[in-house]
């Protein structure tokens, strides 16, 4: 009985046999935890860059809470902001009225003022367009948002006068207002938008503190801190009522595995090893259910069950305990501490699950009978002429695991690129779009009107007109491209012969004030009027989009372009729950009003001037990509040459400065408003093409190791199947039947793999559709999802349809 102790665990051939497979999958996890492990170092680095390298800021503490802050053991670095007080600016606004303008005074708020510790830039990683950070007295470096507010172009070394207005905590009515002459020393990329705050950030920075005379208070301090690594615990982030806690959300995000842009990373890693153990587990059924034969004689020989399967996991324990230390080893190493242990114990969940079912295959192996002098019950036996379908469907009963497991593994393949696929389209859909570095718009005005809207205010705001030289100008830059020009005039009463009738006009008092979002004005005698964005256009590309258009009705482009003829912007609307309410989207199924049709004249008024416009078109629906897009219904679409907006491209990257310095400077001189777009849209471009890198590795990943295991599960199962037709050949069945019965088996399991396929496509696109995919978009994806499910399928023709049934010269195990 001592002979057969150990016969498994003792067999060094069976060792080094299962301990090469299991080298083989520490080798491939390493390489997939590897990579794991760089692109969340890059995103990491990404997120320290974009929003800072800190965990936790405490708002208002005073200096003493700083210092006792900074001793403290647990935190790596303590940076600190001290807020002098809030930038204002206060300039004068032309009013429309009757003909005649009247200036107003308008005060404008920029963000807070003050000083910045050397830890706080170095946590900070605050990017400069140019210049430096201020040193000297009167230096002071900027948020270029900051600089397009006040008007200020991006020239440093220009002299700037500037108001700072410090508050008494205990009364916000209490202040002094301080002018200060500075020198722009630098320009810093926008920041305080990105970060996690609560609107208090610094976003002009100076090197020294501005004397208050009258305001004398306790400085307003914020401390942003780093603990060192494992002590991320130790940071308090719960807010009271005497200090406010801001934790740094979105580099946190990146931290976490699941998040969106970690989750498909996380899914490779969590899948491969899955697939990995599906592959361990079908490599360890094989060998058991090939020694089957072995197991029934050393229970012949008096081995107990629990003997057995202990001596098969010992077997297994000196195969792989190597190879599995050498992976916790190097997870300890790659992998974030907070999350080892989950994943550890992921692993080792894994393994227990296929030791318990191959002990339960041990256990079903049928052993000799417990009572050999119990008769056998008699069985009639009756002659039955067995079909070629009837023996491939007692062949796929038989091998019904192995099948399965290869089934399983090509569902999981679909559904794996369907995923990531869809992922990458939907990044790259996005990075495909044209995104607007910078917004030149005229200068700022208002207009007085009679009725008033809801909220009381009689004031309509509205932007004069882009001088045309300074368009023309633009238009002569090589290093840009003015990609649409429009402009929106929004004090010009609109209305029709049938305006009373019309959904607008009747819906105002159900909607609870949302009309009035849209232009809606009531006198004193309670008559409403209705004060549209009428949008004028004129460059080319807009044009052809509309064309191209949903618009009921038939336009004269030509008269169009001649101002004889309008275009109304009425689309159509979608039902939604009625027990929502007080929602426009709930009135209509389709066209939201009939009040109006094309041909019907709108009549145009303010003040004195009035005109009247047939409008021969209605637009119902618009490309929602296009540059320009209506902005509510009822907007009036003309064509004119007075624009108030350019919408600018930056054409190279490498001339982003120069060409802001240019743009700032003309907006400027020439008393116009300039938006930067040009940082945020290139980081959200960096960002688009992490992800689709990150999501097509990640494919390529699961799809070797499912192929893998794909091919190895076809060696198998070829195995077994000519064991199975080699019976048959014995009992004398011709070889045109074999081949038949070996036919059959791969057409069955076709089949059903196309049905089951064919079933998850549909799901996905119906998800898609459904999800907020525009139709366009959805159509791409339904041609990714067919191209997914030939592909799927021509591999199922691989693994199940063969004509050579004869045994592989070499098996797994």
């Amino acid at each position: 009985m001592s002979q057969t102790k150990g016969y498994f665990s003792s067999n060094k051939k069976l060792v080094r046999k299962f301990s090469r497979m299991f080298w083989i999958e520490t080798l491939f996890c390493l390489v997939v935890v590897t990579f794991s492990a760089l692109s969340q170092f890059y995103q990491q680095k990404q997120a320290d860059e974009t929003y800072g390298r800190w965990t936790a800021a405490y708002y208002d503490i005073s200096e003493n809470d700083l210092s006792e802050l900074k001793l403290n053991p647990l935190f790596e670095t303590v940076g600190a902001q001290t807020i002098e007080g809030t930038l204002v600016q206060k300039k004068t606004q032309t009013i429309e009225s009757s003909g005649s303008g009247e200036e107003v005074e308008i005060e404008q708020q920029f963000g807070s003022i003050g000083i910045a510790d050397p830890s706080f830039f170095e946590m900070a990683g605050l990017k400069l367009k140019t210049g430096r950070l201020p040193q000297n007295e009167n230096e002071i470096a900027m948020e270029a948002a900051v600089l397009d507010g006040m008007g200020i172009s991006y020239e440093t070394g220009q002299p700037i006068e500037l108001t700072i207005r410090k508050e008494n905590p205990d009364d916000r009515n209490d202040f002094e207002e301080i002018t200060e002459n500075f020198v722009l020393s630098g320009i810093i990329e926008n920041y305080s938008s990105i970060w996690s705050s609560n609107g208090n950030l610094i976003r002009s920075f100076i090197s020294q503190p501005i004397p208050s005379k009258r305001i004398q208070n306790e400085k307003n301090i914020i401390a942003f801190i780093e603990p060192k690594k494992g002590y991320e615990d130790g940071i308090d982030t719960m807010s009271t009522e005497d200090r406010m806690i801001e934790t740094n959300v979105n580099r946190l995000l990146s931290r976490d595995p699941f998040s969106s842009g970690n989750i498909p990373v996380t899914l490779c890693v969590l899948l491969s090893f899955l697939f990995l153990t599906i592959l361990q587990a079908e490599s360890l059924f094989v060998w058991i259910w090939k020694r089957r034969q072995e197991v029934r004689m050393l229970r012949i020989l008096g081995v107990h069950k629990k003997a057995l399967i202990q001596d098969i996991f010992t077997m297994l324990f000196k195969a792989y305990r190597i190879p599995y230390l050498i992976l916790i080893l190097v997870l300890a190493m790659l992998i974030p501490l907070r999350y080892l242990p989950a994943l550890i114990v992921y692993v080792l969940l894994l393994q227990v699950l296929v030791l318990i079912a191959a002990g339960v295959l041990i256990y079903q192996i049928p052993l000799l009978k417990t009572n050999p002098k119990k008769k056998k019950p008699k069985v009639k036996i009756v002659s039955k002429t067995i079909t070629a379908k009837e023996i491939s469907r007692r062949s796929l009963s038989r091998h019904k695991w192995i099948y399965g497991l290869q089934i399983f593994c090509l569902l999981l393949l679909q559904v794996s690129l369907l995923y990531f696929g869809t992922k990458i389209i939907g990044s790259a859909r996005i990075l495909n779009q044209r995104s607007i570095d910078y917004y030149l718009t005229g200068r700022s005005g208002s207009d007085r009107v009679e009725e008033r809207s809801v909220n009381g205010s009689t004031y309509i705001g509205f932007s004069y007109p882009i001088p045309a030289e300074i368009l023309d100008e633009l238009y002569q830059w090589t290093d840009i491209e003015v990609v649409h020009t429009s402009r929106a005039i929004r004090n010009i009463k609109m209305s029709w012969e049938n305006f009373q009738e019309s959904f607008l006009y009747k819906s105002k008092d159900r909607q609870d004030g949302l009309v009035n979002i849209w232009g809606i004005y009531e006198d004193e005698n309670s008559q409403l009027s209705f004060y549209p964005a009428i949008w004028m256009i004129n460059d080319p590309e807009t044009i052809e989009q509309l064309k191209k258009a949903d618009i009921d009705g038939t336009v004269d482009w030509e008269n169009w372009k001649k101002g004889k003829e309008a275009i109304l912007y009425l689309p159509r609307f979608r039902t939604m729950d009625s027990e929502e309410g007080g929602n426009i989207t709930l009135t209509l199924d389709g066209v939201l009003d009939s009040s109006i049709q094309p041909g019907d004249i709108v009549t145009l008024e303010k003040e004195s001037w009035q005109d009247e416009i047939p409008v021969n078109g209605i637009l119902r629906n618009f490309d929602p990509h296009s540059l320009f897009f209506p902005g509510k219904p009822y907007d009036l679409i003309v064509y004119g040459n007075e624009i108030d907006t350019a919408q600018i491209n930056l054409n190279d990257i490498r001339n982003q400065v120069p060409v802001e310095l240019g743009l700032s400077k003309l907006a400027s001189q020439n008393g116009l408003e300039f938006m930067n777009m040009a940082s945020f849209n290139e980081q959200m471009r960096q960002s688009l093409k992490t992800s689709i890198v990150l999501n097509l590795f990640s494919a390529l990943i699961l799809l070797s190791v499912l192929v893998v295991i794909l091919q190895l599960s076809k060696l198998t199962a070829k195995a077994e199947t000519s064991h199975y037709l080699d019976l048959l050949k014995r009992i004398g069945v011709p070889k045109r039947y074999r081949e038949k019965i070996g036919t059959d088996v791969g057409r069955r399991l076709l089949a059903g793999t196309f049905i089951l396929e064919m079933v998850i496509t549909c799901f996905w696109m119906y998800n898609m559709l459904h999800s907020g995919w525009d139709p366009n978009d959805s159509f791409e994806v339904g041609i990714y999802a067919g191209a997914v499910l030939i592909f799927t399928l021509v591999i199922a023709a691989y693994t199940f349809i063969t004509k050579d049934f004869k045994s592989p010269n070499s098996t797994l195990l």
